[in-house]
């Protein structure tokens, strides 16, 4: 018998999950292509990470787990991302914090 240890075998054994993981992949992104995309990554972090299986469940729920971990990592790269403010507003900006009499309502940023 292979163990998943083994990482000629792990391939085989990784392959036969791979339409459940794509099912599953697209019930957390909605959009076909960015289900394969995100299946193909999770293949490749598990055959990178075959070692760290530890067998405390199943080759299934370990490849579902690196597949949601992948899938959440991907939605907040896309929240958060950096503002782009123009060179005037950054004027307009740096001109308020130099005034002393600024101040911000925090009611009104609520």
């Amino acid at each position: 018998m292979t163990t998943v240890a083994d990482s000629t075998g792990l391939a085989g054994q990784v392959a036969g999950q791979v339409p459940g993981m794509l099912r599953y992949a697209r019930t957390l992104v909605r959009d076909p292509q960015e289900a394969e995309d995100l299946v193909q990554d999770a293949v490749v972090r598990a055959l990178e990470k075959h070692g760290s299986f530890r067998g405390e469940a199943s080759l299934g729920t370990w490849l579902h787990r690196i597949l949601h971990n992948l899938a959440v990592d991907q939605a907040r790269q896309r929240h958060e991302h950096a503002v782009d403010m123009s060179a005037q507003d950054a004027q307009w900006i740096d001109l308020l914090w130099r005034d002393d009499s600024y101040t911000i309502d925090a009611a009104a940023v609520a």
